[in-house]
């Protein structure tokens, strides 16, 4: 019995961590391609409130190239925060 409640565990939680591994490779693909800006990416990564980082994530993944080169950590908190505030 307690084999069968890890498997279905198993089968309930892999889904998620497949996502969220999917999630990480994008990610880690978008600030190989922002160049010098990466420092402020991850800043702004490594400071947002747990609560906005699912949507800092998305937006980070999402944006133009000359914003992933351009736009600063306080910048994209800030708005970060705006938009979780709206």
């Amino acid at each position: 019995m307690q084999m069968l409640k890890i498997f279905v565990a198993m089968l309930i939680l892999a889904p998620s961590l497949t996502v969220g591994s999917v999630i990480a490779d994008e990610l880690e693909d978008v600030l190989g391609r922002s160049g010098a800006n990466r420092k402020q990416l991850v800043k702004a990564l490594d400071e947002v409130p747990p609560d906005e980082r699912n949507g800092l994530v998305w937006l980070i993944t999402h944006m133009p190239a000359r914003d992933l080169a351009t736009l600063d950590a306080q910048y994209l908190l800030e708005n970060t925060h705006h938009a979780y505030e709206a």
